[in-house]
């Protein structure tokens, strides 16, 4: 799903598009969304090889407002999915990637989330509790809670962690459009 950074209108919350996300992307403005779900699997239940790249999460991490998040599974791949952490973390600061388990699918699915610079505006969220105080407010109490104790379970951890699994100790090469989406090289660099 996909939500604008500055909600318009009375339509506020979440829009979902469905289709080519990438192509959806690179048709939007710099700064747009407060967060980026990829949820996007091929034939092998994997993240599909254009969704891998750095260019692509180089082109994810442009469209995020100011502190945005983008999220994404990641099905434990070994060596694949360290170099699908390795293409995340070549475009967002290290730092700011972090792993959780899935709850309920712990060895098998891992959530990752990656954070775009900067600080989150407060300006949304204050719109929206002017608008309707009471039932925001519970409704973001409950929901509050419920996702605290689901991110616990999740036990998240900074995915440089991850890459200590790799038993040659190096540094892995950042997945690129060239090898795994031809059909996009190029196309995000000239931006």
């Amino acid at each position: 799903g996909l939500r604008p950074a500055a909600a318009e209108g009375a339509g506020v919350g979440p829009r979902l598009h469905v289709g080519d996300g990438r192509k959806f992307l690179e048709g939007r403005q710099d700064g747009e969304f407060d967060g980026i779900i990829v949820d996007a699997f091929d034939s092998n239940a994997s993240l599909p090889g254009c969704f891998r790249t750095q260019e692509f999460f180089s082109l994810a991490r442009k469209k995020l407002a100011p502190g945005g998040a983008l999220s994404l599974n990641l099905l434990s791949m070994g060596l694949p999915s360290l170099q699908v952490l390795a293409s995340l973390e070549s475009a967002f600061a290290p730092r700011s990637v972090w792993v959780g388990d899935a709850p309920g699918a712990e060895g098998i699915q891992n959530v990752v989330v990656a954070f775009a610079p900067g600080a989150v505006p407060q300006q949304p969220r204050a719109t929206l509790l002017a608008r309707n105080p009471p039932s925001v407010a519970e409704v973001n109490e409950a929901s509050g809670k419920q996702a605290g104790a689901w991110l616990h379970r999740a036990r998240f951890r900074p995915a440089h962690e991850m890459a200590k699994g790799n038993s040659e100790g190096k540094s892995l090469p950042a997945l690129v459009d060239a090898s795994l989406c031809p059909s996009s090289a190029g196309s995000v660099a000239g931006r």
